[in-house]
């Protein structure tokens, strides 16, 4: 089950990133493979893409992340 602080952090990202002038955000944690790669696929799917497709697409662009499945 997702925490609901990475739902806060998504919520977060989403009103950052949609703030004028403000376009470009780094999502890091301490290794990139498992935090930072879950509140960027919320973000992706409050936008309306599928968790399952927006890890594909984050795996695609950064092949170390380590999938949790049974956050899916």
């Amino acid at each position: 089950m997702i925490s609901k602080k990475f739902y806060k952090v998504a919520d977060l990202l989403y009103a950052l990133a949609y703030k004028p002038g403000k376009n470009k955000i780094l999502v890091h944690c301490g290794a990139g493979q498992e935090r930072s790669p879950l509140v960027v696929a919320l973000h992706l799917y409050k936008l309306g893409m599928e968790l399952s497709d927006a890890y594909d697409l984050i795996q695609a662009k950064r092949p170390q992340i380590l999938r949790r499945y049974d956050w899916l």
